[in-house]
């Protein structure tokens, strides 16, 4: 899998909940980035949304948020995989 983003460089992560704003601290210094990620089907069968979670924590460090709650993730994989927001 390869994920990547470009013109980025000083875009900040917002919120579309209620939860309120996130700090202005996560917030990109680099212009682009790209994320490749090798997994097995045996891999994708056995925990997809570990695999997900991990790549969303590898695309928040980009953002300079290296310690996202893993339950907050959780939640929020959740509610997109349930289509509730």
């Amino acid at each position: 899998m390869t994920i990547g983003a470009s013109g980025i460089l000083g875009r900040k992560l917002i919120r579309t909940d209620d939860g309120g704003p996130f700090p202005p601290i996560y917030k990109t210094d680099v212009p682009k980035f790209e994320i490749k990620r090798i997994a097995t089907v045996s891999d994708l069968r056995a925990d997809p949304e570990a695999i997900a979670r991990k790549i969303v924590r590898q695309i928040f460090e980009f953002y300079n948020w290296n310690d996202p709650d893993e339950s907050m993730l959780v939640y929020f994989q959740e509610r997109l995989i349930q289509r509730q927001f």
